[in-house]
């Protein structure tokens, strides 16, 4: 009996047919890498996958604060003698017919101010004009050195809480633009929260205002 030779392509063809349509899986591989680490079988020899870098590893700038501008800073003063504060606490001075100017002030300016700062407002325009002394702090109008205004009173000295006003008065009978009283120096500081008075006033000074 003879055979035909394509009788025997029948089978093989038939057989890698078979091969190929044997895995019937169609699971599609997926084409992302997962973030998570899944831990290898024990003796397996799995490589782990390299880790994700962080988004960034720069430290950020530290954020500078912003410090709001004191009410009675201006034109680059600490006090500036044309700012709210000051014109509402000569208007709030007892009038007794005067009409209350700056006579001298802090002179410090901005970026270098002291915790109290103090201004010299005078009522007249006499040699024997009272006077009176203002402190401020913290942005505010504090209130006056005394209670009562004196003629002869200045500044002689300040540091960053301390106020050295110096008094003069009349002792007799000197003309009004040389007192001989004097003169005595009264230190005034700032606690925090209040004036405080380190040095009383001369008795003598008071008794001329009697």
């Amino acid at each position: 009996m003879r055979f035909h030779p394509t009788a025997l392509l029948i089978p093989v063809v038939a057989t890698t047919l078979l091969a190929g349509c044997g895995n019937d899986d169609t699971t599609a591989v997926p084409t992302t890498t997962s973030t998570s680490e899944t831990a290898p079988a024990t003796g397996a020899n799995t490589a782990r996958p390299a880790p994700v870098p962080a988004e960034s590893t720069e430290i950020p700038a530290p954020v500078e604060p912003t410090l709001e501008a004191s009410a009675l800073e201006g034109n680059g003063l600490c006090l500036d003698p044309a700012s709210a504060p000051v014109a509402d606490a000569l208007a709030g001075l007892s009038d007794d017919g005067f009409a209350w100017q700056i006579e001298d002030s802090t002179d410090a300016v901005v970026g270098d101010c002291p915790s109290l700062m103090w201004l010299v407002a005078v009522g007249g325009n006499s040699a024997s004009s009272p006077e009176h002394l203002l402190f401020f702090a913290d942005g505010s109008y504090l209130g006056t050195a005394t209670s009562d205004p004196y003629a002869y009173t200045s500044v002689v000295d300040a540091s960053d809480g301390t106020v050295t006003a110096e008094y003069r008065w009349i002792a007799g009978d000197e003309p009004f633009c040389c007192p001989e009283g004097g003169p005595a120096t009264v230190r005034y500081t700032w606690d925090g929260s209040q004036i405080v008075m380190l040095d009383p006033l001369p008795q003598e000074m008071l008794d001329s205002y009697n």
